[in-house]
């Protein structure tokens, strides 16, 4: 079984997010725009990808190795490599080190991103749905909550998307906060979380992984 969500593009002039077949009206501003092209995530909103086939999915996760880090198609092999994710995502791979491995020790960074959704019951457990429909539709800043919710939403869609419909605040605890969001090395954390899924995906399970990074 393989679950993922698909981000398609932003649309500038419309104002909206494509998610697959859902379109979120978030309506960017130019100071959100320049502020995610601070982030270094601005290749981002260019980016247009159509939906994956199942079987291409499947064939995908199955053929990709987690011990050589490679993907095979048969005459070739493709190493996936911090360089390649790059050229792939356009997102930053700098100097700060990232882990995929889950925190039990949040930080400040999550706190004050949990902070925003204070009598909110589920905010640990935040459903993917609510995240798209109520929550960015209505992102009025372009400070440090901005950055952050703009990440989560991602996030969700291109590297993590939960097996129980939740958005992805795995990532959080790497944020800190005297730390530029582009200095991370994104991209090796990309591929940290493809091996796990990997790893830990059976034929009964979703994979949660960066699929579309497999795909393009």
């Amino acid at each position: 079984m393989l679950g993922y969500l698909l981000v398609e593009n932003y649309n500038v002039e419309t104002g909206s997010l494509n998610v697959g077949n859902h379109t979120i009206h978030i309506n960017f501003n130019t100071n959100h725009i320049q502020t995610i092209q601070n982030m270094g995530f601005g290749a981002v909103l260019k980016r247009k990808i159509d939906s994956i086939p199942t079987m291409l999915g499947y064939l995908l996760v199955e053929n990709y190795n987690v011990e050589t880090n490679s993907l095979n198609l048969g005459n070739y092999t493709i190493h996936i490599t911090a360089e390649l994710m790059h050229s792939l995502t356009v997102i930053p791979n700098r100097n700060v080190t990232m882990t995929a491995k889950r925190s039990s020790n949040n930080g400040t960074v999550v706190a004050e991103w949990r902070g925003q959704f204070i009598g909110t019951a589920w905010i640990k457990r935040l459903g993917v749905k609510v995240y798209f429909d109520d929550i960015l539709p209505t992102m009025d800043d372009y400070g440090k909550n901005f950055r952050l919710d703009f990440l989560v939403a991602i996030f969700t869609i291109i590297e993590h998307a939960s097996d129980n419909v939740v958005v992805n605040q795995q990532f959080l605890h790497n944020v800190k906060p005297n730390i530029e969001i582009n200095q991370m090395k994104w991209c090796d954390y990309l591929i940290e979380c493809l091996q796990q899924a990997k790893s830990a995906w059976t034929l009964t399970k979703h994979f949660t992984g960066p699929l579309i990074v497999l795909a393009v």
